[in-house]
C-alpha cells in the first residue's frame, strides 16, 4: 500500500482544506516530516489511519475528536485519500462524527459518520462498516496490524523493550493471537478444580452416609458406631460393622415375623365369630325398618290411585285439541304462497330502485363526457402548431450544437499553443545550460591547448646549446629560450577535452535547432488560432482569447440546456396532440352509446312500475281468504295447541309411571320382610362384649410387635442402603482420583507451577518462539546501530522459581563481553535498541499475514537522544528499510536529520490558528 495524495478539511489543526501530494515524494527512500510543536505532524498519521479505518493511529485519539477547533462552522470535516495497492489504485474518503451548525436556525446538529470507497473499475462502496471490512480485505490486514507494521508511533518503542513477563504476554497475546493457549490453562486448572472438589464432595457424601447409621441404643455395637460417626475407623472397617449390624437386625427380624404369623390366626377366628354377631344384629334391625315403611305405604296407597284415575280424564280434553291442531297445520302452506308474492314484489322494488339509480348515474356520466369532449377539443385547438415548433428547435439546437464544437475545438487549440509555449520556456532554458556548458568547455580546452604548446617549447629549449643550430628556426644564437612549465597535459587529455567541448556543440546546436523549429510551430499556431478566433469569437488579440472563449463556453451551455428544455416541453405538447385526435372521437362514440342505453333504461323501468302494481293487488286477494293474518300467527297457534297437547300426554304418562313405581316398591319390601324373618331363624346367637374383650388384647399385642418389627425394618433397610452407598461411592471416588492425578500434573505443567521447576505457562512457552524471532530480526538492525556493540537476547532462566518467566529481556555488551538488563541502557542505546526490537516486531508481523507488501512506513520521534554516531547509525538502519521499494516517513526535530534527509514535508503554523503542509522535494 501506497498514499499518493491524501486531503485533509477541518482535521485536527488544519482548519481548511490541505492537499498533501505524496506521490511527489518517489517511491523509495527516506523523508521528513518536520514542523513547529503541536503543528500536527502526528496528525498525518492519524489522517492516514483514519482513511483506510476508520480509528486513530494511537489509542488515546478517538475518530469524534478529529473536528478541527480553528475550521468555521461552514467548512466540513473530512479526509481524502487516493492510495495504490498491488498496480491499483483506489480513493477512500471518510467524515468523523462531530457537531456541525445547523442549516435551519441557530443550533447545531450531529453529523454522522460516513465512507466511500472508489474501486479501479469504479465501482462505489458505501457505509462505514462496508468500506472498513473491504479495505481490510484490499490490504490482507485490519487497523491493528497495519499500527504494528507500517506505523511505530510516538513513546510506544519503549513499551515492548521495557516490559516484564506478564506485560509482554498481554502484548504478544494481542499481536500473536495466542489466547487461545490461555483459554487452554484456564481450562485445565478449572477441570483440576472441578475434580478436586468432586473428590470432596465424595469423601463428605461418604461421611454423611456414615452418619445415617442407624443401632440399638444398648446394642454391644453400639460405641464402634459412634466411633465410625466419629470418622475413628476406615471406609473398609465401616463396611465391616454395617455388615454385622445388618446381619443381626435380619434375624430378629424372621423372629419377629413368625410370631405376627400366630397372632393373625388367632384374630381370624375372633373375628370370623365377632362378624356372625353383628351380622344378626344388622338383619334384625333392617326387618323393623322394612315393616315400618310398610306401615307408611299402606296409608298412602288409596291417595296415590284417586290420582291416577283423574289423570285418565284429561286424555279425552287432549283429543279436541288435536282435532283443531289439524286444521291450523292445513292452514299454514298457503300463508307460503302469499310470502313468495310478498318476495318477489319487494325484489321487483328493489331492482326499480337499482334502475332509478342507474338512469341517474349515466345521466350524470353523459354530462361529465359532454364538458370532456369541450374542454379536449378547446386544448387541441391550442396546441396544434406544436410540430412546427419542434422542427423550429431542432434546427436552433443543431446551429448551437455546432457552435460548442467550434469552440471546444478552439479551446483544445489554444490548449495546445498554450503546453507549445511552455515546452519552448523549456527548449530555452535548456538551450541555456547547453550553450553555458559548451563555453565552458571550449574555454577550458583552448586554455590546455595554449598550455601543452607552452610545454613542448619549453622542452625544445632545455636541449638547445650555444652555437648549434635550432631544430625549428635553424638560429644558433638562444638568448630567451622558453621555460618548461608545470603540469603541462597529455596528448590523451587534450584530446579528450576537444571531443568533450565539439560534444557540448552538438548538443547547444541541437538545442538552439530545436528551439528555431518550435518557435516557428509557434507563430504558425498563433496565426490559426487568430484566424479561428476572429472567426468564432470576434476577437482580434491573442490574449483575449481565453477569458472570450471560456464565457461563451458557458453562454452556449446554458442557451442549449434551455433549449432542450423548451423542446421538451413542445414535444410533450405534440405527443399530447396526438392523444386528443385519438380519443375525441371514442369519447363522442361513448356518449351516442350511453344515450341509447339510457333510453332503453327508462322503458325497461316503465314496465317494471305496471307489474309491481299487478303484484300488490295479488297478495291483497290472497289475504283476505285466511283465518289469521300472517303466517307467523299460524305457527304461534299451532305451537300453543301442541304444547297443551305434549303437556297433557306427560302428566298422564307420569302419574301411571309413579302408580307402578308405587306397587312395585310395596312387593319389594314384603319380599325383603320374609327373607329377613327366615335369616334370624337360622342363625346362633354370639356373646359379643367376650369376644370384643379378647379382640382388642390380640390387636394390642399384634401393634407392639409390628412397631418393633418396623423400627428393625426401618434400620436394617436405611444400614442397607448406607452400605451399599458407600460402596458405589467408594469406587467413583477411586476413579475421580486417579484422573485426579494426571489432570493436576497437566494443569500444573500448562500454568508453569511444577515445584522446582522454571515458572512458564503453556501460552508464555509459544510466546517465547515468536519473541525469539522478534529479537532475531531486531539484532539485525541492533547490531549495525550500535557498530557491533549490543545484541538482545531473552533469558532463558528466571531470577527464581517463585515467579512466572520466560518472556525476559537482556543485552548482550560484546565490548566487554557483559549480559545485563535492558533497562541499563542510556536513552540513546535504550532508543536503538527500542527502535530495532519495533522494527523486527514490524517484520514479524508483516510475515505471518501472509508475507503482505506494506510499500511505506512510518516512524514518529525519539531521535532527540542520540548522540552524533548513534544518529548516523540509526539513519542507516533505516535508509535500510527503504530496499525494495519502500517509502519510509520520519517525524523529527532533530537538525541533523533536516540536513540529511531532502524529501520533506513541512507542517507550518500559523499564529491566528491553524496548520499547513508543503512536500520538499
Amino acid at each position: 500500500m501506497r498514499p499518493l495524495e491524501l486531503t485533509l478539511s477541518a482535521f485536527g489543526p488544519y482548519a481548511g482544506e490541505v492537499v498533501i501530494p505524496m506521490e511527489e515524494l518517489g517511491t523509495e527512500g527516506l523523508y521528513l516530516i518536520t514542523g513547529d510543536t503541536g503543528a500536527g505532524k502526528t496528525t498525518i498519521f492519524d489522517a492516514l489511519c483514519f482513511a483506510l479505518f476508520g480509528e486513530a493511529s494511537g489509542p488515546n485519539r478517538e475518530a469524534n475528536m478529529f473536528r478541527s477547533k480553528y475550521a468555521d462552522e461552514q467548512t466540513t470535516t473530512f479526509v481524502r485519500l487516493t492510495f495504490s495497492h498491488g498496480g491499483k489504485k483506489y480513493l477512500v474518503e471518510r467524515t468523523p462524527e462531530y457537531m456541525r451548525k445547523a442549516k435551519k436556525g441557530d443550533g447545531f446538529t450531529k453529523q454522522v459518520a460516513n465512507a466511500t470507497l472508489t474501486l479501479p473499475d469504479g465501482q462505489l462502496i458505501s457505509k462505514v462498516k462496508d468500506v472498513t471490512e473491504k479495505i481490510e480485505e484490499i490490504l490482507g490486514i485490519n487497523r491493528q496490524q497495519f499500527s504494528q507494521i507500517a506505523m511505530l508511533a510516538q513513546g510506544d518503542f519503549l513499551k515492548l523493550l521495557l516490559a516484564d513477563t506478564k506485560q509482554r504476554q498481554e502484548i504478544f497475546r494481542k499481536l500473536f493471537k495466542t489466547g487461545y493457549y490461555q483459554e487452554l490453562q484456564y481450562k485445565l486448572e478449572e477441570i483440576r478444580k472441578e475434580t478436586y472438589a468432586k473428590v470432596a464432595d465424595g469423601r463428605k457424601s461418604v461421611a454423611q452416609y456414615i452418619s445415617g447409621i442407624m443401632v440399638e441404643d444398648n446394642h454391644e455395637l453400639a460405641k464402634e458406631v459412634e466411633e465410625a460417626k466419629e470418622q475413628e475407623k476406615t471406609t473398609r472397617d465401616v463396611i465391616e460393622l454395617l455388615q454385622k449390624l445388618i446381619m443381626a437386625d435380619t434375624q430378629k427380624e424372621e423372629l419377629f415375623r413368625e410370631q405376627l404369623d400366630g397372632f393373625h390366626e388367632k384374630l381370624k377366628v375372633v373375628n370370623e365369630k365377632i362378624g356372625m354377631g353383628e351380622a344378626f344384629a344388622s338383619t334384625k334391625k333392617n326387618l323393623n325398618e322394612v315393616k315400618e315403611k310398610l306401615e307408611k305405604l299402606a296409608l298412602e296407597e288409596k291417595e296415590k290411585e284417586k290420582c291416577f284415575n283423574l289423570s285418565k280424564e284429561a286424555v279425552i280434553q287432549k283429543d279436541n285439541l288435536a282435532k283443531e291442531l289439524v286444521l291450523v297445520e292445513s292452514e299454514i302452506p298457503k300463508y307460503d304462497v302469499v310470502n313468495e308474492e310478498v318476495q318477489s314484489r319487494d325484489m321487483l322494488r328493489e331492482m326499480i330502485g337499482k334502475e332509478e339509480k342507474i338512469i341517474e348515474n349515466l345521466l350524470k356520466t353523459q354530462e361529465k363526457r359532454r364538458q370532456q369532449i369541450n374542454e379536449s377539443k378547446e386544448e387541441l385547438e391550442q396546441i396544434k402548431n406544436s410540430s412546427a415548433m419542434v422542427e423550429k428547435l431542432d434546427f436552433t439546437l443543431q446551429m448551437l450544437e455546432e457552435k460548442q464544437k467550434n469552440l471546444e475545438s478552439l479551446s483544445r487549440n489554444l490548449l495546445g499553443y498554450e503546453k507549445k509555449q511552455e515546452l519552448l520556456k523549456k527548449q530555452v532554458e535548456n538551450y541555456s545550460t547547453r550553450n553555458a556548458e559548451f563555453l565552458l568547455k571550449k574555454e577550458r580546452y583552448e586554455d590546455m591547448d595554449q598550455i601543452y604548446r607552452d610545454g613542448i617549447a619549453g622542452v625544445l629549449a632545455e636541449s638547445l646549446q650555444e652555437g648549434k643550430p635550432c631544430p625549428v628556426c635553424g638560429s644558433t644564437a638562444h638568448p630567451l629560450p622558453a621555460k618548461i612549465t608545470r603540469n603541462v597535459p597529455t596528448e590523451k587529455e587534450l584530446e579528450e577535452a576537444k571531443i568533450q567541448a565539439e560534444k557540448a556543440r552538438e548538443e547547444a546546436t541541437k538545442c538552439s535547432t530545436e528551439v528555431g523549429a518550435t518557435r516557428e510551430l509557434l507563430v504558425k499556431m498563433e496565426q490559426d488560432l487568430l484566424e479561428e478566433a476572429k472567426k468564432h469569437l470576434e476577437v482580434k488579440e491573442i490574449s483575449g482569447i481565453k477569458e472570450t472563449l471560456d464565457t461563451q463556453k458557458r453562454e452556449i451551455i446554458n442557451t442549449i440546456h434551455e433549449t432542450k428544455e423548451h423542446k421538451k416541453q413542445e414535444l410533450w405538447k405534440q405527443a399530447r396532440k396526438g392523444e386528443l385526435e385519438k380519443n375525441i372521437p371514442i369519447l363522442e362514440q361513448k356518449f351516442v352509446e350511453d344515450d341509447k342505453e339510457l333510453t332503453a333504461k327508462k322503458e325497461f323501468l316503465a314496465d317494471r312500475n305496471a307489474t309491481l302494481v299487478e303484484k300488490d293487488n295479488n297478495i291483497k286477494v290472497f289475504l283476505e281468504g285466511l283465518k289469521f293474518k300472517t303466517k307467523l300467527e299460524a305457527g304461534a297457534r299451532k305451537n300453543e295447541l301442541q304444547k297443551k297437547i305434549d303437556k297433557l300426554q306427560r302428566e298422564y304418562e307420569e302419574a301411571e309411571k309413579n302408580w307402578k313405581i308405587f306397587q312395585e316398591e310395596i312387593l319389594s319390601l314384603k319380599s325383603k320382610r320374609d327373607g329377613y324373618e327366615k335369616t334370624l331363624k337360622e342363625m346362633t346367637v354370639i356373646d359379643m362384649e367376650a369376644e370384643t374383650q379378647i379382640q382388642k388384647e390380640l390387636q394390642l399385642s399384634q401393634k407392639n410387635l409390628m412397631e418393633d418389627l418396623q423400627t428393625i425394618v426401618l434400620r436394617l433397610k436405611t444400614n442397607e442402603d448406607i452400605c451399599s452407598n458407600i460402596k458405589k461411592r467408594e469406587q467413583e471416588i477411586g476413579k475421580i482420583e486417579k484422573n485426579l492425578q494426571w489432570i493436576t500434573a497437566l494443569s500444573e505443567t500448562a500454568n508453569g507451577k511444577l515445584k522446582g521447576k522454571e515458572k512458564v505457562m503453556l501460552e508464555t512457552y509459544i510466546q517465547m518462539t515468536y519473541f525469539d524471532r522478534v529479537i532475531n530480526r531486531a539484532n539485525l538492525r541492533l547490531l549495525k546501530m550500535s557498530s557491533g556493540q549490543y545484541e538482545l537476547k531473552r533469558q532463558s532462566e528466571a531470577e527464581n522459581n517463585r515467579g512466572q518467566s520466560g518472556l525476559e529481556l537482556g543485552v548482550i555488551d560484546h565490548y566487554n563481553g557483559t549480559s545485563r538488563s535492558v533497562k541499563t541502557l542510556s536513552g540513546g542505546e535504550s532508543f536503538m535498541a527500542s527502535l530495532s526490537l519495533a522494527l523486527g516486531l514490524s517484520d514479524e508481523v508483516q510475515s505471518m499475514a501472509g508475507g503482505i507488501k506494506i510499500d511505506t512506513m512510518f516512524v514518529d520521534e525519539g531521535f532527540g537522544s542520540l548522540d552524533q554516531e548513534s544518529l548516523e547509525q540509526a539513519y542507516r538502519a533505516l535508509a535500510s528499510l527503504t530496499e525494495g521499494n519502500r517509502l519510509v516517513g520520519i517525524i523529527s526535530h532533530v537538525s541533523e536529520l533536516k540536513e540529511k534527509i531532502e524529501k520533506q514535508i513541512v507542517i507550518t503554523k500559523e499564529k491566528s490558528g491553524g496548520s499547513f503542509a508543503k512536500v520538499k522535494v
